[in-house]
């Protein structure tokens, strides 16, 4: 039986005992005791009454609320807020129900991610398959074209049009597989600045080409931890690729610091064009991009990456200004589960 009905129930035994007691003080009356006892007892019994029915109101109203805020919540509404008038103690049950619900929004949002990030593995792989077998072929025949018609500037502009377009093609499903299936860390005891060393040596004429100069300020008692050197190669060069492409007209600036508190920090600082202020919450989320051409996955790879290693990877903004990205790994992380 629900609570409304219980108290509706109670409602009425009462009445009833009203009735009776009412009853037998008009049979009292009539016996001669005094039409006062009379007129006290149905001024008495109407309080009750009236007393019951507010009390009634005033609890089952409050409870009617909650169990219809409840229920949308239970439908999978879990960011609906319960706002009531009422006392302390139903203000502890809607907070504990709302907290419930937090809690639930929490472990449910990357239950329904991973499952959609392992459908999307099972989809990539299918669409690689279907796009790149006639890539080659078609790669093929456009050299094949530029060689037979060297002299035809016609034949010679458009062929290398198609196979450039295959390249970017052929670029995206490979990012977009690493993305979706990607392989797991081979975890090996590294030293991070040589990490960071080896990678900016790797962009640096890509940095350079683009007029962006890089500073390095690198701790010199960072603690050996467990990475995957090429992952965390890739990590980085896609933030300073990101950091490059966000440049402002004239000189760049991306500066890239180490330090090791509790944990190993590496932070990349740039002068650009930065992130607007809403967007922050959505960068990591796959396919979003702020980029004109951007595919939208790198930043979410990065963050698998580091989430794999067990770290995690920050950014914050000014726009139009600057952006900084923070990398943190923990010390005593061996990779192993």
């Amino acid at each position: 039986m629900r609570l409304s009905s219980k108290i509706i129930v109670s409602l009425g035994m009462c009445i009833t005992l009203s009735f009776f007691a009412f009853s037998y003080l008009i049979f009292r009356a009539e016996q001669d005791i005094g039409f006062n006892i009379f007129l006290y007892g149905f001024c008495f019994l109407s309080i009750v009454i009236f007393f019951l029915v507010f009390l009634i109101k005033k609890f089952l109203t409050p409870l009617r609320e909650i169990a219809h805020n409840a229920k949308e919540i239970s439908h999978g509404n879990l960011n609906r807020k319960i706002r009531i008038k009422s006392s302390e103690e139903y203000a502890e049950i809607t907070e504990a129900i709302e907290h419930l619900a937090s809690n639930l929004n929490k472990f449910i949002n990357p239950v329904v991610k991973t499952d959609r990030l392992a459908n999307l593995g099972r989809l990539a792989s299918g669409i690689a398959h279907e796009v790149r077998n006639p890539l080659e072929p078609i790669k093929g025949s456009a050299e094949l074209l530029q060689n037979l018609y060297r002299e035809d500037e016609v034949i010679k502009k458009y062929t290398q049009i198609i196979k450039d377009e295959i390249s970017v093609l052929s670029s995206f499903l490979d990012e977009f597989l690493e993305f979706a299936r990607p392989r797991e860390p081979s975890f090996q005891q590294t030293d991070i600045n040589i990490l960071v060393a080896e990678t900016l040596s790797l962009m640096e004429h890509y940095a350079t080409e683009h007029n962006m100069r890089i500073s390095k300020n690198l701790s010199g008692n960072l603690p050996r931890i467990y990475v995957d050197p090429q992952q965390i190669k890739q990590v980085f060069m896609n933030i300073i690729i990101n950091a490059v492409q966000a440049k402002k007209n004239g000189e760049g600036l991306l500066t890239v610091k180490t330090r090791a508190e509790e944990f190993v920090v590496i932070e990349f600082f740039d002068y650009g064009k930065g992130i607007p202020r809403d967007k922050l919450g959505e960068i990591f989320e796959p396919f979003f991009t702020t980029k004109e051409k951007g595919t939208g996955l790198g930043l979410a790879m990065c963050r698998n990456i580091i989430i794999k290693h067990g770290g995690r990877i920050e950014i914050d903004s000014g726009y139009g200004q600057w952006t900084l990205v923070r990398i943190i790994f923990p010390v005593r992380f061996s990779g192993k589960k």
